[in-house]
């Protein structure tokens, strides 16, 4: 049967058999050329024939134990690929070219990226695998994508080791539909988007909004225990809250900036939330807003909770024009950027709602 299927730079198109042996067809002249197995041109050194149109527009062959290149584009003239020390390169079960000058060997044996030098083809980085790489496909960032018995991962152009995305053993407890899945192929469509085939259990495609996982654990530079809120940096990154520990900057990179201590914003308070603007952060505790500058360290208390039994305020969101709501337990309240007030609201003013016994937990700005 027909193992792989590749088209050439001149319109042919290629096939390779399972148990060895090779055919081209052109499918406008209606010709068809064979080289059956036990043939001297093609290899017959085991099972799986992986075939590829190269960027040099040579059909290239890969089975379990060699790579080879053939010396024509025209006919099969297979010759092994060499390492610069004269060795070939080892096969696997599937290979992709990344660039022209260089390529990606995957099986049981880990997946290995080489690129072509003068003298051969040099190991560029190599990483193990959990069994062997089933499928593999190569991104527009040129980023490899890889699926194996138990996991699919993308290895980043550039990075020392590819990444697990999604687990398809028995550790993906949280993903039954994902438990025991064998992948059979794996493509990365225009968009980005990344199709995986499975043995007998439909088509899944990873939307392209995916953008990667890095795991930060506390500890070391991250000096927080709980994060309870989270707010966007308009310079980029995003800033972390720790109700008792303080605040940290984390950019896009993992990049940990140093502990700004709650016990200089809040004093004997809480941190509660956070909005980050292009003029500063607007610290919400439990009385205060405090208007904070990280970089020149100047806090300035905006707004606080005054009266003879000051709210817990809880949360904070950013308005039109500068403009804040703040939020405690029995109402929401309007500031300007200067910290006065607009106006008051709370939900005991609507009648019929059935909020008079309830406490405001959070608020969000709606797109209208």
């Amino acid at each position: 049967f027909i193992w792989s299927i590749a088209e050439g730079c001149d319109g042919w198109v290629w096939l390779a058999f399972a148990h060895g042996g090779l055919a081209r067809i052109h499918p406008v002249r209606d010709q068809i050329e064979t080289w059956p197995a036990g043939d001297p041109a093609v290899p017959d050194d085991g099972f799986n024939l992986e075939l590829r149109i190269g960027p040099d527009c040579h059909p290239w062959l890969m089975t379990l134990t060699t790579l080879y290149r053939s010396a024509s584009p025209d006919a099969p003239d297979f010759r092994p690929v060499r390492q610069p020390d004269g060795e070939s390169i080892e096969g696997g079960i599937v290979f992709e070219f990344v660039e022209p000058d260089a390529l990606v060997v995957a099986g049981q044996g880990g997946t290995r990226r080489f690129r072509r030098r003068s003298d051969g083809w040099q190991l560029e980085a190599s990483a193990p695998v959990d069994g062997a790489v089933t499928a593999l496909a190569v991104a527009p960032d040129r980023s490899l994508w890889l699926a194996e018995p138990g996991r699919v991962s993308r290895w980043a152009h550039g990075a020392p080791e590819p990444e697990t995305v999604i687990r398809t053993d028995s550790s993906a407890a949280g993903e039954p539909r994902l438990a025991g899945l064998l992948i059979a192929s794996i493509g990365v469509d225009a968009e980005g988007g990344v199709w995986i085939g499975t043995s007998g259990r439909g088509v899944a495609r990873l939307s392209p909004a995916w953008r990667g996982f890095r795991r930060i654990p506390y500890g070391g530079p991250l000096a927080l225990s709980r994060v309870e809120r989270m707010a966007a940096d308009p310079a980029g990154g995003a800033w972390l809250l720790d109700p008792q520990r303080g605040l940290q900057h984390i950019d896009g990179a993992g990049r940990v900036g140093e502990l700004h201590p709650a016990s200089q914003l809040g004093r004997v308070h809480d941190l509660r939330d956070v909005v980050a603007t292009a003029d500063g952060l607007r610290v919400l505790t439990d009385r205060r807003l405090i208007h904070y500058r990280p970089d020149a360290g100047e806090r300035i208390v905006h707004y606080e909770s005054g009266s003879e039994v000051p709210a817990i305020l809880r949360f904070i969101e950013e308005g039109d024009d500068g403009h804040f709501w703040l939020g405690s337990e029995r109402e929401l309240i309007e500031i300007d950027a200067d910290g006065d007030v607009i106006r008051r609201w709370s939900p005991t003013e609507v009648e019929g709602t059935g909020l008079r016994e309830s406490a405001l937990i959070d608020v969000e700005r709606g797109p209208d």
